[in-house]
């Protein structure tokens, strides 16, 4: 397992680095970086919009003293759509970054320059995730902030996963976000390849080690489409995710399987969930109260 405390040392949030990331994400990904990475795969990020991970794995990268500088040179790898979204406006307004970019527009170039410092060390990419085809260079960490849909889960997971090394890491950066359960999913139908090593403290990232090779079988049982998530699959999924996670707030695991039950059809299943499990009642401040309002805005029946 990966130790906590040196990555709740390192969390912060700096106010240039704008994203939907904690400070405890970016911390595991400066200490991985420094302390954890040796070189022997490339540092694939997914996902990265402006680089608030991207910038801590630069940071760690930078201080790490065991692997070579010239190993160093572009070992870590960005991947967006890099498209400037309506909504990505309202996010860095007051910082820096308001008015520079335009709906519409590509930003690939801005974000290598707003990280130039370090550019030796990283190359950013346009890429569609959803229909990407990797070209099987070794990953020795693959961070996954990009799999917001069914679709770009699928071609992550059989685009991606086969090259991770033995030993190196899958960071899935929303694998507690209710509306991204299918990657629970993703992750339990492949759980004779990965185990978890890293629950990370007030966030919803989950680390997971690679220690067998994914076949081609494996990749041939995730459901291509969200109509054929079985109810038997996913009651399943989320049985081995409570007990995986044991220290997790279950009503993450449960708003989880609520979600992916709508997504599947199966909306009276999920609303029996919410209602079995309380999920909507007494709601503090904090993560789950934000998470429970965002799904709820974004329209999903099962919190009706």
């Amino acid at each position: 397992m990966i130790p906590i405390k040196p990555i709740l040392a390192l969390a912060r949030k700096e106010a240039d680095l704008i994203g939907a990331t904690t400070g405890e994400e970016r911390g595991f990904c400066e200490y991985y970086a420094a302390e954890l990475f040796k070189g022997d795969g490339l540092i694939v990020e997914l996902g990265s919009w402006m680089g608030s991970l991207t910038r801590h794995l630069l940071y760690g990268l930078e201080q790490n003293s065991f692997v070579p500088a010239e190993r160093k040179k572009k070992v870590i790898q960005t991947y967006d759509l890099f498209r400037w979204e309506p909504y990505m406006d309202e996010w860095v307004k007051g910082t820096q970054h308001e008015g520079k970019l335009q709906v519409g527009s590509n930003f690939c170039d801005y974000f290598s320059k707003f990280h130039g410092k370090w550019a030796s060390y990283f190359d950013a990419i346009t890429a569609d995730l959803g229909n990407y085809q990797w070209d099987g260079r070794p990953i020795e960490h693959l961070v996954n902030d990009a799999a917001k849909s069914a679709s770009i889960a699928q071609n992550i997971s059989t685009q991606f996963l086969p090259s991770v090394i033995l030993g190196g890491l899958v960071s899935h950066q929303d694998f507690l976000w209710a509306t991204a359960s299918f990657i629970q999913l993703h992750m339990f139908l492949l759980r004779d390849s990965f185990k978890m090593v890293l629950d990370v403290p007030d966030a919803c990232m989950v680390v997971f080690e690679k220690t067998a090779e994914v076949t081609p079988a494996q990749l041939a049982t995730l459901p291509a489409d969200r109509k054929d998530y079985a109810l038997d699959l996913i009651t399943e999924t989320f049985a081995w995710s409570r007990l995986l996670l044991p220290d997790t707030d279950p009503r993450f695991i449960d708003l989880g399987e609520a979600c992916i039950l709508e997504q599947a059809g199966h909306i009276e299943e999920g609303k029996r969930i919410v209602r079995d499990q309380n999920l909507l009642k007494d709601l503090k401040p904090g993560r789950y109260k934000f998470m429970t309002g965002t799904v709820r805005n974004w329209g999903y029946k099962v919190l009706d």
